[in-house]
């Protein structure tokens, strides 16, 4: 295997795991903001549910709370709806009836109006007298108990009384006669708002609910705010598909459907009445705190993100730098080798070639030999390329010392023109140069013009013909611009990262020094090619620095 195959594997070989580190960098950046992210999620999410369930606990607890104070109510009223019957079963006539519970009505402000209705529903005894005598056969109340013989209590739907215009709830029970029949029922009106003044004694934040329900899905009282709502249909409502489902008391988050709010809302099933107690909570109340720090979670992932994000395109520019280095260093040792090969063999290859060289001129002046003239005189020439060879593996080698002085690019431009021009028509090709005014720069005047041949003569070889080769001279920023652009089909993708390589050549008689001498020749004045290449042709751009006068 040749010095130069092995050099070309070698590269292949770095330039993959070159490659891999580039990728590594770039992965290692992304699991990080990833799992960054990841675990800022599962805090938010884990936040977010210890919210929940501190706002679920605290409104159970207030929810066991409103139901003692309903049950006080319910039951302080059922006794006294006892004490009725009882009383009433004693003596219909008596016109003391209502002596016993009329003190606890003056101490109750709950209490509205208490009376007895006999079986066909006309009152014959009230705390009111003006409903003395009034039929109520027409009330829910009052048809529950005619119709079945159950004796319990009965907690009717709120109601406007038609009286005093305030939202009732009637609590009942059924008076048997002595033969067991329905002789009518015992009933006090409790005032609504008097079941939710709890609402009060609580502080769970704008548009806070409390509700007190049946068992048959209608509300008897819910408050919200100032508001007082009494007899809403539940049914169809989250809160009703909790209680069909059997749960006699659970917490759940869902929007509400008589105001659409979404809340955490707790609830009940009282167990010796037919009521349900429910208390919630505004998540946009409950979750306030959570979303200033989920925002901090946010805003303080984001800076972490930039951060990593930063260091790593530093640290991955770093390493194209790094690459960029290594590529310059690689060809400044295979050139190094060269130089090296050249300054050892060349002055062993030129002496014999010098007495080859002699032998054939002087054999090609002897007229016995006329006959052979043509082939000498193609020998000669054939000594003569490799002679040129040789001389460019002694430009290489050579350490030149090189003379800056001041200089302007279109005057080597305007010099080299005729020659240009001349070896365009030989070529059958066109010529075109475009300058701009350009400041001077510090150059060799003479490796300036090697650099512009060598560059115009790799265009016109890489262009079919009738191809047009452009030079341009321009600055941009800082920098005076050498374009030569050809017309040619573009060099292969595979070796574009190999240019300036020695001996690197797609031309039939080309040796690959001319480009490698160029890089050279840049290098040495602190410039830099860059090349673009596509089908349609091929442009080099040679950038020297200048300096701008004071």
């Amino acid at each position: 295997m040749g010095i130069l195959a092995i050099l070309n594997r070698a590269r292949r070989i770095k330039g993959r795991y070159l490659t891999s580190y580039s990728g590594l960098i770039l992965l290692l950046g992304v699991l990080l903001i990833g799992g960054l992210w990841t675990f800022v999620q599962y805090q938010i999410k884990s936040d977010y549910d210890r919210t929940i369930a501190e706002t679920a606990k605290e409104t159970m607890n207030l929810t066991r709370v409103f139901e003692e104070h309903v049950r006080r109510v319910v039951v302080d009223t059922d006794k006294e709806l006892l004490n009725l019957q009882l009383s009433y079963k004693r003596d219909e006539s008596s016109n003391s009836l209502f002596a016993p519970v009329e003190g606890e009505m003056i101490r109750d402000p709950s209490q509205i109006k208490i009376a007895v209705y006999n079986e066909q529903g006309t009152v014959i005894q009230s705390s009111n007298p003006h409903a003395l005598a009034v039929n109520r056969a027409d009330r829910e109340y009052f048809m529950v108990h005619r119709d079945a013989a159950n004796q319990g209590l009965y907690i009717g739907k709120p109601i406007i009384g038609r009286n005093q215009g305030l939202t009732i709830i009637p609590l009942t029970r059924r008076i048997n006669k002595s033969d067991g029949s329905f002789g009518g029922i015992v009933y006090i009106s409790l005032n609504a708002d008097y079941f939710v003044e709890f609402y009060n004694q609580i502080d769970l934040g704008h548009n806070q609910l409390i509700a007190l329900s049946g068992t048959d899905g209608f509300n008897r009282a819910r408050r919200v705010g100032d508001n007082l709502e009494t007899g809403q249909d539940n049914r169809g409502s989250e809160f009703w598909k909790n209680i069909q489902a059997g749960n006699p008391a659970a917490t759940y988050l869902a929007t509400n459907i008589l105001d659409g709010v979404t809340r955490i809302t707790s609830y009940r099933v009282m167990p010796d009445y037919p009521l349900i107690v429910s208390v919630g909570k505004s998540t946009q109340v409950a979750l306030v705190n959570f979303e200033r720090r989920k925002q901090g979670y946010n805003i303080g992932a984001s800076l972490v993100s930039l951060f990593i994000m930063a260091f790593f395109s530093l640290l991955l520019n770093q390493y194209v730098k790094q690459q960029r280095f290594n590529v310059e260093l690689s060809r400044l040792e295979r050139l190094n080798l060269v130089g090296e090969m050249a300054a050892s063999i060349a002055h062993e290859i030129r002496n014999p070639l010098t007495a080859v060289r002699g032998y054939l001129q002087w054999y090609l002046h002897k007229g016995k030999y006329a006959e052979l003239r043509m082939s000498f005189t193609t020998m000669i020439e054939e000594v003569d390329r490799a002679n040129g060879i040789i001389t460019e593996y002694l430009s290489l080698a050579k350490d030149k010392a090189i003379e800056f002085k001041l200089g302007n690019l279109n005057s080597v431009l305007d010099a080299l023109f005729p020659l240009l021009q001349a070896e365009a028509y030989n070529s059958n090709h066109s010529l075109k140069i475009e300058k701009d005014d350009i400041p001077d720069i510090y150059m060799d005047g003479n490796e300036v013009r090697q650099l512009v041949l060598n560059l115009v003569r790799n265009g016109f070889d890489a262009m079919q013909p009738s191809g047009v080769l452009t030079i341009k001279s321009f600055v941009e920023g800082d920098k005076v611009i050498l374009a030569v652009h050809d017309t040619g089909k573009g060099i292969p993708q595979s070796m574009r990262d190999k240019l300036g390589t020695p001996f690197l050549t797609t031309k039939d008689n080309g040796t690959g020094l001319g480009l490698a001498m160029c890089y050279q020749i840049v290098g040495r004045h602190g410039a830099k090619i860059i090349v673009e290449t596509s089908s349609e042709g091929t442009t080099f751009y040679v950038k020297f620095k200048f300096r701008r006068a004071n």
